[in-house]
């Protein structure tokens, strides 16, 4: 083992860093080290070997704490190094946890893949849906070694979704790494949504309680930007474990997932994921017993960006189109996901081709699926016959939908997989009636969460963009997208609409505003990305700034614009003016749902030098 590890290309896997077979092996090297010290005159190479090799590991993984094999291999790559870490630990004077902060860090990863319900996961890649045993006892030692409180409790609820099996191998290790000092504290008051930027990963929940929506979004290179970068230069690692499913989602609702990833499957293809064909091909890699993408710099022109997250919409846009094979002559596939809190999901598809195509959007549901009324209306219902989510489909061309019964080959016999063979499952392919080199289609998703329905859905097109007018609650709605840069209106629609407008401008943020009958375009956005706080220092010359409390409790703010204020609005009502107003310091205080409309002197103003202070946080956006 040790001429193995340290012999280079003695063994496949002994370079490759990030590869979950180099973690196992190094780590089994380490702990046969510290078992046989005294022993074996050996022991201590075998033990610096394996402390060398874990410190090239921390240098090559993305500094968001992701994993590019996926939330189940991440269990099984960190299992092995935990328990090596803690035993050398216990039975030396070295501290090896704050050399490798991705462990904590990692705990962000795995948390947001968690079923609100517990017992299960978002399962991207090699994967199985449930939940695996001796997760547990990974975050136990997590938590002990960095007093990590979300670590403590995340473990809890993993020991107790898998307390009835017996197959259970990580009891002894969550035994040993157990601290009962630290302090579970679930994450009710942290993000519902998180960005791994390094995967292409987006993930947003309602709330973080058992009856959440969870919606999850992924495009990026296979296996990772940092990854991708590195099998340019021949120091990456294999992508074995991923899928060609690039701008794909999965839904989690009503208790359990609703819009479906192929988990473990025995060979790779894109049609088993929520995703594109193209005249029948998928992307590439496709077709194998293992995943085999050969063209990384093709590869990394694949992309999640941007992505926004506010109290009252997230969204993200991912473009594929490179992730396809040049027969496929595919020029643009643009997917924009919209969640509109707290049970509305949207996605906006825009696929562009060198040539008349056939086309197929793939929808994979867990349940029964039927058709319902006249149009492209769906309903998913259970094996009981409870309703789980309404569907909508609205393009500007002429749809041809079929339903046919869902099924995999599963690779292997894992427990988990034959578990999920034995549900039902219905595959919904959607596309236009004709080849065509043009294609745009919005998908209105609605979990059966209340008796409030969508009626009245018609397209809508204007000035470059399209969207859909429906009725929800009473209330008429109207959601517009485009990709390309400019301003838009909403001019066209009745001033008592709420309109939601979804684009891009031209510095390539993502543009989003709610309105309810304000004659308001939108002009620039800047708003949260991932969990981290917002800076005004990104927003430029524009005369309205709209604030809004992020959490659920009401704010008090203090903003420094840096211009006067001409007036502020917070829920329709002016407020007096107060002491700072003319140093541009405003202190507001801010109800949840109810924004602050602040007006700025001049044509334009100044950049906004300051930052949000005080109590709480908010997110803020530009509008003319």
């Amino acid at each position: 083992m040790y001429r193995a590890a340290t012999t280079p290309f003695a063994a496949w896997w002994n370079l490759r860093w990030r590869q979950n077979h180099l973690w196992i092996n190094y780590a089994a090297l380490g702990l046969a080290g510290l078992v046989l010290s005294g022993e074996a005159p050996e022991a201590s190479h075998w033990v610096r070997a394996a402390l060398a090799a874990f410190h090239h590991v921390n240098v090559y993984l993305p500094r968001d704490g992701s994993y590019h094999e996926g939330i189940g291999y991440w269990r099984y790559a960190v299992e092995h190094l935990s328990v090596f870490f803690m035993a050398l630990e216990m039975a030396t004077d070295v501290d090896p946890w704050p050399s490798f902060p991705w462990l904590n860090q990692s705990v962000r990863f795995r948390l947001h893949h968690m079923f609100p319900t517990r017992g299960g996961m978002i399962n991207f890649g090699d994967t199985p849906e449930v939940e695996e045993t001796s997760a547990h006892a990974q975050l136990f030692i997590i938590a002990r070694a960095f007093k990590n409180p979300v670590a403590q409790w995340l473990a809890r609820e993993i020991e107790y979704a898998t307390r009835q099996n017996p197959e259970d191998t990580g009891r002894l290790w969550a035994i040993l790494g157990y601290d009962p000092r630290v302090k579970a504290v679930p994450p009710d008051d942290r993000p519902t949504f998180a960005l791994f930027d390094d995967l292409g990963l987006f993930l947003i929940r309602s709330d973080w309680g058992p009856d959440a929506i969870l919606v999850a979004f992924k495009c990026g290179p296979p296996g990772g930007r940092r990854n991708t970068w590195m099998r340019i230069s021949g120091l990456g690692v294999n992508l074995s474990h991923s899928h060609p499913d690039q701008n794909s989602l999965i839904i989690f609702a009503r208790g359990r997932p609703v819009l479906v990833d192929d988990g473990y499957a025995r060979y790779k293809a894109t049609r088993h994921h929520n995703t594109l064909l193209v005249g029948g091909l998928g992307q590439r890699g496709e077709g194998g017993k293992w995943y085999d993408e050969n063209r990384p710099r093709r590869s990394i022109l694949t992309r999640l960006r941007p992505v926004l997250a506010t109290p009252f919409i997230s969204a993200a846009r991912g473009e594929a189109a490179p992730m396809y094979p040049t027969a496929a002559g595919l020029k643009h596939f643009g997917r924009l996901l919209v969640f509109l809190p707290p049970d509305l999901v949207l996605v906006a598809d825009d696929v562009a081709a060198r040539r008349p195509v056939d086309l197929e959007l793939m929808f994979h549901f867990r349940g029964r699926l039927s058709r319902t009324g006249a149009g492209d209306r769906f309903l998913l219902q259970d094996e009981t016959g409870r309703k789980l989510l309404s569907a909508r489909f609205v393009s500007p061309r002429k749809l041809v939908a079929r339903i046919r019964p869902h099924t995999r080959p599963l690779f292997g016999l894992r427990q988990a997989a034959v578990s999920v063979q034995r549900l039902e499952h219905a595959t919904l392919s959607l596309g236009p009636a004709a080849r065509t080199g043009t294609f745009r289609m919005l998908s209105i998703l609605k979990p059966w969460t209340s008796d409030r329905r969508i009626i009245d859905l018609k397209a809508v097109t204007t000035a470059g963009a399209f969207g859909a007018a429906f009725i929800e609650a009473g209330r008429r709605n109207v959601f517009l997208t485009r990709t390309g840069p400019g301003t838009m209106t909403h001019g066209p629609f009745r001033a008592d609409a709420r309109t939601m407008f979804v684009a891009q401008d031209r510095a390539g943020n993502l543009v989003a505003l709610v309105l309810a009958g304000r004659e308001l375009s939108c002009k620039r956005e800047s708003v949260l990305l991932a969990d981290r706080p917002v800076d005004a220092a990104l927003m430029r010359r524009s005369q309205v700034l709209v604030v809004l409390a992020r959490s659920a409790r009401a704010a008090k703010l203090t903003l420094r614009t840096g211009f006067k204020p001409v007036r502020v609005q917070v829920g329709g009502r002016n407020l007096p003016s107060q002491p700072g107003w003319s140093r541009g310091e405003i202190t507001i205080d801010l109800a949840p749902g109810r924004p602050a409309v602040i007006v700025a002197v001049g044509p334009r103003a100044p950049a906004l030098p300051g930052a949000l202070a005080a109590e709480g946080r908010a997110d803020f956006f530009l509008a003319r």
